[in-house]
């Protein structure tokens, strides 16, 4: 989806998913802000849902950023693993999805790779995951 402010590009937002026939087949939602008549100061985030270490829910992602994010950042946002479409079982979670910005970790949980702007400050003090 392409949204528009007046004739300059808003905002990108892609729904990305593998229906693997199950109750909660994974989804993900990657959204970038272009931020055409915004100041700079005001138009610089990064978010990411799941954030942080182990997290429970790893059926439903959402990612959102700004073009004016570090350059790493964009690329992790934009790279949906492609295998997802064509794997004969599909991809379970959103670490299989967006593996750049999510980890698989034990439990049947994710981790995220990234610190964003969603992460706590108890958060941001924990190592991120190899």
């Amino acid at each position: 989806m392409f949204e528009y402010e007046g004739n300059a590009l808003r905002d990108v937002h892609v729904e990305y998913t593998s229906g693997i026939f199950k109750e909660n087949s994974p989804i993900v939602a990657v959204s970038e802000n272009i931020c055409p008549n915004q100041p700079v100061g005001e138009c610089n985030y990064f978010a990411l849902d799941p954030h942080g270490r182990n997290v429970g829910e790893t059926w439903n992602g959402d990612v959102a950023f700004t073009q004016r994010v570090k350059p790493e950042v964009r690329r992790a946002g934009w790279q949906l693993n492609a295998e997802c479409l064509t794997s004969f079982r599909g991809c379970k979670d959103v670490s299989e999805l967006l593996p750049a910005l999510w980890k698989s970790s034990p439990g049947g949980t994710v981790s995220s790779r990234m610190r964003s702007d969603s992460d706590s400050i108890a958060e941001a003090g924990q190592p991120l995951p190899d």
